[in-house]
């Protein structure tokens, strides 16, 4: 349990039903010698060159990395709403989306290029929640869809969506994020939030 009285890791017991072995789980689970229960499908599916489809086994290495903004999709094909929105992020992900997601063979698709140029690179990706148990403390969604930003540099502290699920409003707040600035000291008017 959590400190806020939330299970977020678990441990599944799968040995016999004697007191003998349960007591040396039990031993075990308080020794932090278990590894934690992570459901994740097996091979990530790929939506196309603009949109992926990942798993939490992969979720750190793609979602979190650097060198680029990423827009993550908390959703389940099967739910109207998700399917009806699947659309509106592919076209999004075509329209702002880096669409040399593969960093091979190509020296500006690097991380050290996107971070030298104006404005990082955007990828989007797609997580089925239910076939994939990530353990993120900064993913709380209400519901699903849910859609977070998630700002190069600053990874753990991603951006909930929180508007109408509509190309419109989805476009707004990504590029709103992306060319996020703060106030610097040189006191010119050209000056963002």
């Amino acid at each position: 349990m959590s400190e806020d009285n939330s299970y977020d890791h678990m441990y599944p017991y799968r040995g016999a039903f004697e007191a003998e072995a349960i007591s040396a789980f039990v031993q075990d689970f308080l020794g932090d010698k278990l590894t934690p229960f992570v459901n994740a499908e097996e091979f990530p599916k790929v939506e196309g060159d603009e949109l992926q489809q990942i798993t939490a086994s992969n979720y750190k290495e793609l979602a979190l990395a650097d060198g680029y903004h990423s827009v993550l999709v908390l959703c389940e094909n099967l739910i109207v709403g998700c399917s009806e929105m699947k659309p509106y992020i592919e076209i999004l992900a075509k329209v702002l989306g880096d669409s040399s997601n593969s960093t091979e063979g190509s020296p500006e698709g690097s991380p050290e290029d996107s971070k030298a140029g104006a404005t990082s690179k955007v990828r989007f990706f797609w997580l089925s929640p239910s076939s994939n148990n990530l353990m993120e403390h900064s993913l709380k969604p209400i519901g699903l869809p849910a859609l977070y930003f998630f700002r190069d540099g600053s990874k753990d502290f991603p951006s909930e969506y929180k508007g109408d699920f509509n190309v419109e409003a989805m476009h707004a707040f990504i590029v709103g994020n992306t060319e996020l600035q703060f106030f610097d000291d040189d006191d010119d008017d050209d000056d963002e939030f």
